[in-house]
């Protein structure tokens, strides 16, 4: 056994065992120093790589939310430790508790603590019975065409033009409305990184008439000037949509559902909701719109809704809409309620859709008690741009019972079908629906009704369909005629157009706008202005009234 060995390894090997019982350690570990210089170096390479994580991440920078904080915290932390990694270990219990409080505070801002101010959150919500006051929705503005159906319609636009299909695909679609028609828009996006490249934007957007199936198109000019959309949610880098409207000065602002829309020329623009929280860290509620120009990329905040364009469809992100319903429908009687008795406990039905009131458009959704699946007890619509609120209270079937109850009636084909659409209806809640092919397609129409789906009116058109509900409504005495203020007039014809399989008509000395199917009469075609006719409606509110009974007397 070599016993010689040298100080400085007799030291060496001390600095492994512990001093007073000899237990192994292992050796110790010492940080490297670093110099000044070599420190200002990682500290610029951490910093290129924070602007590169910035710039692609887009995340948001606000101390109002959680995930800002933690997000600087670690930033912080980061910059400390390179300039001297010692400040990191005397601060750590103080970090550790600072993130401790920063998860904490998401607790504190529940519903738990906060149940009144989460049921406040949806603002005075108007409450109505539907029997005695019922909402003034647009029967002449129905969508029979829903977003699946516009996908398949428009993307067959696109690959019609080869050259265009090379180059380009169609992005996601956006439902809007028009000056006189509601429509899905969806832009033309880059196929692919050099696709992007070799190409000066994408050259217009797909339209597809949400009331009219053979109403599709590629526009592609405005007024004569061809469109050239820069930026949208494929395209890359400094193009890409999200990302240009968070380098324009909104790094703290935390923008959410954009939405491609048209302005009443069709100039294309991006609409992006501005949300804050309202309840310490969470409570959601809209803080204005971003609204920027996709072909220039100029961009505006709107704060206030009445500074608003009048074109743009909604101030308002779904999901805080969603969230609030459902918090206004949870929370009446507080937190405790929706773990324990859960009295007057409602919540929305599954899916939701649009209708439209005075020409604007409203968030529509079922509401069922917390204990029922099949049954409503009212439904709630909310202005996409005001948020003013309504409950309209009436116990009917649920949308997805209609559903079923309409397919039921054409069950021998296996059609499905779309969303129902709320409308009033010879003074009845009425839900409208297609009724689709495996395909797809548009095969019949189908009204029923809310307080009693066993009544259904199918047809090959929607005058067809409808006829045939009013018949099953008086089949089932379901119509009180006392409630229908049927008119009669003998009137002179202003103005008259033909639209989609409807004669629209403006009388002289007659208030109102009428539109009468062209099957109700044969003489229609050879109605001119200036004929005096003979007219039978039931008086109502709506934006186009409804002619039942035609007769041309100057014939």
């Amino acid at each position: 056994m070599d016993n010689n060995f040298n100080a400085e390894d007799n030291d060496n090997q001390k600095a492994t065992y512990k001093d007073a019982s000899n237990t192994y350690r292992g050796p110790e570990f010492k940080m490297p120093k670093f110099g000044i210089g070599q420190r200002i170096i990682a500290a610029l390479v951490f910093t290129v790589a924070l602007a590169v994580y910035i710039f692609f991440a887009t995340p948001l920078l606000n101390i109002r939310f959680t995930s800002s904080l933690i997000l600087m915290a670690i930033i912080i932390c980061i910059y400390l430790a390179i300039i001297n990694y010692k400040i990191i270990l005397k601060l750590k219990y103080v970090i550790a508790f600072l993130f401790v409080i920063v998860i904490g505070a998401n607790f504190i801002s529940s519903p738990i603590f906060h149940s009144q101010k989460y049921y406040d959150l949806l603002g005075e919500v108007g409450m109505h019975d539907y029997s005695e006051t019922m909402p003034n929705i647009d029967n002449t503005l129905i969508p029979v065409v829903d977003k699946a159906l516009a996908k398949t319609l428009g993307d067959k636009v696109l690959g019609n033009d080869i050259g265009l299909g090379s180059q380009y695909t169609v992005g996601e679609y956006y439902f809007v409305s028009t000056k006189d028609d509601l429509a899905w828009v969806a832009p033309l996006e880059p196929l692919s990184f050099f696709k992007w490249l070799s190409n000066d934007g994408s050259p217009g957007y797909v339209y597809v008439s949400a009331t009219n199936p053979n109403d599709v198109r590629l526009v592609q000019d405005i007024n004569g000037e061809p469109l050239a959309i820069n930026y949208t949610n494929l395209a890359y880098l400094f193009d890409e949509i999200y990302r240009h409207a968070y380098l324009e000065g909104n790094m703290t602002k935390p923008m959410t559902d954009l939405s491609f829309e048209i302005d009443d020329e069709g100039r294309p623009f991006w609409v992006i909701s501005v949300y804050k929280p309202t309840i310490l860290f969470s409570g959601f509620d809209s803080d204005g719109v971003i609204i920027v120009d996709a072909q220039s990329g100029e961009s505006e905040y709107y704060k206030e809704t009445k500074d608003v364009p009048a074109w743009v469809e909604r101030v308002n992100a779904e999901w805080i809409i969603e969230d609030q319903i459902e918090n206004w429908g949870a929370y009446k009687n507080g937190w405790l309620n929706t773990v324990l008795a859960q009295d007057e406990m409602i919540k929305a039905t599954e899916g939701s859709s649009y209708v439209f009131i005075e020409g604007e458009p409203y968030y529509y959704t079922g509401l069922t008690s917390v204990k029922s699946d099949e049954s409503t007890v009212g439904f709630m619509l909310v202005n996409l741009k005001t948020k003013k609120s309504d409950f309209y209270a009436i116990n009917g079937a649920t949308e997805n019972a209609a559903q079923k109850s309409a397919e039921g009636q054409v069950q021998q084909f296996s059609y499905s079908a779309s969303y129902p659409i709320l409308l009033n209806l010879y003074e009845k809640p009425t839900y409208f629906m297609t009724l689709k092919d495996k395909d797809g397609l548009i095969k019949q129409y189908a009204y029923v009704s809310v307080e009693n789906y066993n009544i259904v009116g199918v047809g090959g058109t929607q005058d067809a369909a409808k006829k045939d509900y009013y018949k099953k409504l008086n089949d089932n005495n379901a119509i009180d005629k006392d409630d229908l203020e049927l008119v009669q007039s003998q009137v002179i014809i202003e103005r008259i157009s033909f639209k989609e399989g409807n004669y629209y008509i403006k009388f002289v000395d007659l208030e109102g706008l009428y539109y009468v199917s062209e099957d109700v009469a044969s003489e229609l075609v050879l109605t001119n202005v200036g004929d005096t006719v003979k007219i039978e409606y039931v008086k109502e509110k709506a934006e186009y009234i409804e002619i039942i009974k035609f007769e041309n007397t100057t014939l």
